[in-house]
């Protein structure tokens, strides 16, 4: 099963995170997710089915012993989210790359976009070491 989540919108507010998004599952659109940003938890507008299949591959994924693990299993896609974002936004003048060995989740930089000179550049410089290189939509190319 995997889960993933589109059209995420947030606001700081003074007690928390306010946010909207969609949750997919297996690419398939199952509900939406909302919270005020008022300290509270988060609400669900997702079939009864589809919120309890939900609720327990989140505690497989945070622990059962987790209050709200649904709560907490969002959080971690929602920080997948950002993340994805913020490499999307590092591909568009940069080309990311990453050499075996190398922590997983860090990345190098090349000061162009990524572009077919942008990886040969990579593959003559590093060869075999040459793990992963993003292309401009903080996709992984093909090496």
């Amino acid at each position: 099963m995997n889960y993933e989540i589109k059209n995420l919108k947030t606001l700081n507010t003074h007690d928390g995170l306010a946010f909207t998004l969609t949750l997919y599952k297996n690419g398939k659109r199952i509900g939406t997710a909302e919270n005020a940003g008022r300290g509270g938890c988060n609400l669900y507008r997702i079939k009864n089915s589809e919120l309890q299949e939900f609720a327990r591959f989140a505690a497989t994924k945070v622990g059962s012993e987790t209050i709200e693990p649904e709560d907490a299993f969002l959080e971690i896609l929602m920080n997948e989210f950002f993340k994805q974002e913020q490499l999307k936004a590092q591909s568009k003048k940069n080309t990311l790359f990453r050499v075996k060995g190398e922590k997983a989740g860090g990345f190098r930089t090349v000061n162009i976009p990524f572009e077919a000179r942008a990886l040969d550049f990579l593959k003559s410089k590093y060869g075999s070491e040459l793990e992963l290189v993003l292309d401009r939509n903080a996709k992984p190319v093909a090496i």
